[in-house]
């Protein structure tokens, strides 16, 4: 666990909201200098603090959708060939490698079903043998709150925002696909790379924004170098009413622990939590329980030993278009 002190955290909290925000916005959010900031975002990045400055992209606007892949592996001495494909491959995002009986757990952004079925089909060819099971499910919905990991009290931020249609064009996915996993990246460096102007690079940015292209702009940290135990609890739901379920997913919102929920297609209600110990992990469960006993089943419960990759766009979607 790294050392970080309540400046820090307050740094990190600004960063989780809009990692874009300048260093002088930044500095006078948390009382520090703007030289002294850019000193310790740079010292979090070195630390490992932060893994990635991320923006979040509307998959649906590219036409491709979000879908669960689960693989349980066998006869397999060192994880590390499998694992790493599949981090890389091109149509892959966020990853987990866990406990219990899934040995990976990602997500997966693709055109249609037959698209997530060659993958699927690739990975058994690659690695014959080794897939004791899979399962594959679309997502309905799924949240990430980016600022609960920093134990800091703020006002959300609600930007009003005047929807516009954009019709994206090559420049825009070549933005696009440099700002996935480089949020922070500069008005000048991006117009050197896109060989435009950086006030020409501000209003697509702002355009993408508006147009509800680009939701918003995240840090990723990782969340074991702030002392944190990540777990994905999988809720059955059992005759619930509409509101019912709208009253746990408000429960899953304002919970101070619960990081995110997924939401995939007739599987119930996924929720990562992260604790500091198994009994904080247990009070969790049982704040469940006894709020939600008649609606919920808890299908398993597993401890994350890695997130491998970051909740971005992969390459293969801009590439692709």
């Amino acid at each position: 666990m790294a050392k970080i002190d309540l400046k820090d955290m307050k740094i990190l909290y600004e960063l989780s909201k809009d990692c874009r925000q300048s260093l002088s916005q930044i500095s006078k959010k948390v009382g520090l200098k703007r030289e002294v900031v850019d000193y310790r975002i740079r010292k979090l990045v070195r630390t490992n603090i932060i893994t990635n400055f991320i923006t979040d992209i509307d998959e649906t606007k590219l036409g491709y959708q979000r879908h669960l892949v689960y693989f349980a592996f066998q006869n397999i001495k060192n994880e590390d060939e499998i694992v790493n494909y599949i981090i890389k491959h091109p149509f892959t995002s966020y990853t987990t490698t866990s406990t219990g009986k899934w040995s990976i757990i990602l997500d997966y952004i693709a055109k249609d079903l037959n698209h997530v079925n060659k993958f699927i089909d690739e990975i058994k060819t690659n690695f014959p043998g080794k897939i004791a099971d899979y399962f594959v499910t679309s997502l309905i919905e799924f949240k990430h709150f980016n600022s609960k990991f920093y134990n800091i009290k703020g006002t959300p931020t609600s930007k009003s925002l005047k929807h516009t249609k954009h019709k994206i064009d090559k420049t825009d996915l070549e933005l696009l696909k440099i700002l996935s996993n480089n949020a922070r990246a500069g008005y000048v460096d991006l117009s050197k790379e896109l060989k435009l102007s950086p006030n020409g690079i501000k209003n697509r940015i702002n355009t993408l924004v508006n147009s509800k292209i680009i939701k918003s702009f995240f840090i990723n940290p990782n969340k074991f170098n702030l002392g944190y135990e990540l777990y994905y609890i999988q809720l059955d739901l059992v005759n619930e009413t509409k509101q019912q379920e709208k009253d746990l997913i408000n429960f899953i919102k304002k919970h101070p622990r619960m990081n995110a929920y997924y939401r995939p297609l007739g599987q119930g209600i996924e929720i990562i939590v992260f604790v500091e110990n198994s009994t904080e992990l247990r009070n969790i469960i049982l704040e469940l329980r006894n709020k939600f006993a008649n609606i919920i089943k808890i299908r398993d419960t597993m401890l994350y030993y890695a997130e491998d990759k970051g909740n971005y766009l992969p390459a293969g979607v801009f590439d692709n278009f």
